[in-house]
């Protein structure tokens, strides 16, 4: 991580060198891309049941047939005076959010343009263009009605005396759109992250830039009000004549694609968690801004939360009577980031992952309550490894025992309770093995 800042920021310093960092985003408007709508959504969803991800693809065709001719040249001839002057430019799809801040964006064509020599017969033009064909704009938007919209748009970035490869700028746009993640999660890391994403954004910014397209609305499923098109496409044709006087059609296009899928730490088949997914594996794809969810519930904002976690992750542990609590908190905190389902399995997994300092509170069970316990079992989820989830059986099996025994006699003082063999293998079924029980202090037991 540390490695990977200190590669932005030296590339952000030294890209800075050749540019001005005075805002300088004239907003110059190029002959538009037409939008084509794709078809609505027709099935309804539940809030926090799926996640959205938004997709593009660059296409050119010549006479009807996919080329691999030059996408800029191509562009360069249908929009009017978008590369007149020598410098570089970079076409990027946008998204943008509610104010048209741009929360995503990807480089898809980069180009170089250069020239050389005194006079017109000696002149020559040099062009480096880069193309990515197709990408991902964002993969992790938990869907509800106020987040079911995404509005998308084509834009230029030119800057005259500074080079930014395609490779480059994605890389930065990157950085912004990871900042803006971990801003959301409501964590300290943002604080770490936005100076840096400021600086990046404002270098971007600086360039000069033009709308190539109108901004289209994208939805990814239907709510309660008529959405809008699942996908579309930004569209130029025009046609051209060739060296030999033949005349050509021309087409370019970026598709935009909206998807949703209602897992993404684990796989589902048929509505239980397949495969041997381990809650190493879950823990692995549970990130938010590209940051392990551990570490973000860790640095909350949310006290309790963060006081829980930080304790976890210390030799001490938590020893605190209220852990049950400060667990529902943190459940809760997991429905802000994941689905309904992604959360019992993020959930599961952190269990798992502080299962031997949980179990040491004396109240540790409290962290696993039995709504919860079904919703994990319901999903296929192993509880065998988590102590206190045992203990839940063997506790609540006992106090409906104590429960039926008339209380007549004088029973000593509580202090421990002494594991009795053949109750726990009554309890549970399990006789002559070498399995040991966890059983929590309630008092002593006498036959």
């Amino acid at each position: 991580m540390i490695f990977f800042i200190r590669h932005i920021v030296f590339a952000v310093s030294l890209l800075a060198c050749g540019l001005p960092m005075s805002p300088g985003s004239g907003q110059a408007h190029a002959q538009q891309m037409q939008f084509t709508a794709g078809s609505k959504p027709t099935d309804q969803i539940s809030p926090n049941a799926a996640y959205g991800s938004v997709r593009f693809t660059l296409e050119l065709f010549v006479n009807n047939r996919p080329s691999s001719r030059s996408v800029f040249d191509a562009l360069l001839k249908g929009l009017g005076g978008l590369m007149k002057d020598e410098g570089n430019y970079t076409l990027a799809v946008e998204l943008l959010g509610p104010g048209d801040e741009v929360l995503s964006r990807r480089g898809i064509v980069s180009v170089e343009k250069r020239s050389s020599g005194w006079f017109i017969f000696n002149r020559i033009v040099k062009e480096n263009e880069t193309t990515e064909w197709y990408g991902e704009l964002t993969n992790n938007i938990l869907l509800r009605p106020d987040t079911n919209n995404v509005r998308v748009r084509v834009r230029s970035y030119f800057s005259k005396q500074s080079k930014l490869d395609l490779a480059t700028f994605n890389l930065l746009a990157d950085v912004i759109a990871k900042t803006k993640l971990l801003g959301a999660a409501n964590t300290a890391l943002d604080a770490t992250w936005k100076p840096l994403a400021t600086q990046i954004e404002g270098l971007i910014s600086s360039y000069q830039q033009s709308d190539v397209s109108d901004i289209a609305t994208l939805s990814f499923a239907r709510f309660n009000a008529d959405p809008n098109p699942t996908s579309g496409t930004f569209v130029r044709q025009y046609q051209a004549d060739r060296e030999d006087g033949k005349a050509e059609k021309i087409k370019v296009q970026v598709r935009v694609t909206t998807d949703r899928t209602s897992a993404r730490v684990a796989t589902l088949s048929n509505g239980k968690v397949s495969g041997l997914t381990s809650y190493g594996d879950v823990l692995a794809a549970a990130r938010i801004g590209d940051q392990p969810i551990d570490l973000i519930l860790t640095t909350s904002k949310t006290e309790s939360v963060k006081k829980l976690f930080s304790d976890l992750n210390s030799t001490a542990g938590y020893a605190g009577d209220d852990i049950g609590e400060k667990c529902d908190r943190s459940y809760d905190e997991l429905a802000r980031h994941f689905t309904v389902t992604d959360k019992v399995i993020s959930y599961w997994a952190l269990l798992h992952l502080y299962r031997r300092k949980i179990a040491a509170n004396k109240n540790g069970r409290d962290c696993l309550t039995g709504q919860v316990k079904m919703q994990m079992e319901g999903l296929g989820l192993s509880l065998a490894d988590l102590p206190f989830a045992r203990g839940i059986e063997v506790a609540a099996a006992r106090a409906k025992q104590l429960e039926s025994v008339a209380d007549t006699a004088p029973r000593p003082e509580i202090d421990r309770q002494v594991a009795n063999r053949e109750i726990v293998e009554k309890l549970l079924g399990a006789k002559n093995t070498s399995q040991t029980f966890q059983v929590f202090p309630i008092g002593k037991i006498s036959e």
